[in-house]
């Protein structure tokens, strides 16, 4: 069995990007050195640390300044990979292929669905909206890549199963109902709160990925303030 390891993380870019905050990044990032970053609610110019090249990027979002992005995708220099294109939301999703020889590739879509106050998409009705747009792309890029595992992954905005004040009962039943299997769901074990950025695999019998281990670590402080408000998540998959 092929192994990979993904991680996902929000950077709250809604902060200014300075250069102690960015080494911290760093620094917590060259301890996790998955091979594909999902990175959500980041900048343009951010690199997670040499040896990693930028795959898949969302569009500019008209909800955003221009120097930041809602998702891109980093993957290690070593791997072959192909950017797929996002027909829905292009400003709140990125896409790539990731090619494994002798093994089945990987399509990984990086995603930020609607908070609650989401002036695009509000409230529960808006993120049951956005999701349908969403997953509507979903199952494109999984029919046109029929032979590859398939895996969304980055912020979801919704606790999995539900819990009060981590999204929505609607939301969380519309997430039920595509046909994805949640690795992550439950709570932080760090932080004890539900988790919202999460990974989700295409359930596909014998052939869905399997699941070695899933962990996050500490948000780093800097000047006793933690440098962003979201914990990361990493996963190890067996990919066959």
């Amino acid at each position: 069995m092929a192994h990979m390891k993904i991680a996902t993380w929000n950077l709250e870019s809604i902060n200014r990007l300075t250069p102690r905050r960015e080494d911290e990044f760093h620094r917590t990032m060259k301890k996790i050195e998955p091979d594909v970053w999902v990175l959500t609610e980041t900048w343009t110019d951010f690199k997670p640390l040499p040896g990693y090249e930028l795959v898949a990027q969302s569009s500019e979002a008209r909800d955003l300044n221009p120097e930041r992005r809602w998702v891109s995708i980093w993957a290690r220099s070593s791997l072959t990979y192909e950017q797929c294109t996002i027909q829905r939301q292009p400003d709140r999703m990125a896409c790539c292929r990731i090619e494994q020889p002798g093994q089945r590739d990987m399509v990984v879509v990086g995603t930020v669905l609607p908070w609650p106050s989401d002036k695009l998409w509000p409230g529960a009705t808006g993120f049951c909206n956005a999701l349908a747009d969403q997953a509507s792309d979903w199952r494109r890029l999984q029919e046109t890549n029929d032979t590859s595992s398939f895996l969304v992954a980055g912020d979801f905005n919704q606790a999995i199963p539900y819990q009060p004040w981590y999204g929505s009962k609607q939301a969380a039943k519309a997430l039920q109902v595509q046909d994805l299997v949640c690795l992550t769901p439950g709570n932080d074990p760090l932080t004890g709160k539900p988790r919202i950025d999460h990974f989700c695999v295409k359930s596909d019998g014998p052939r869905t990925p399997v699941l070695r281990h899933v962990d996050t670590w500490e948000i780093p402080l800097l000047a006793g303030k933690p440098i962003t408000d979201h914990s990361g998540v990493y996963i190890d998959l067996d990919v066959g």
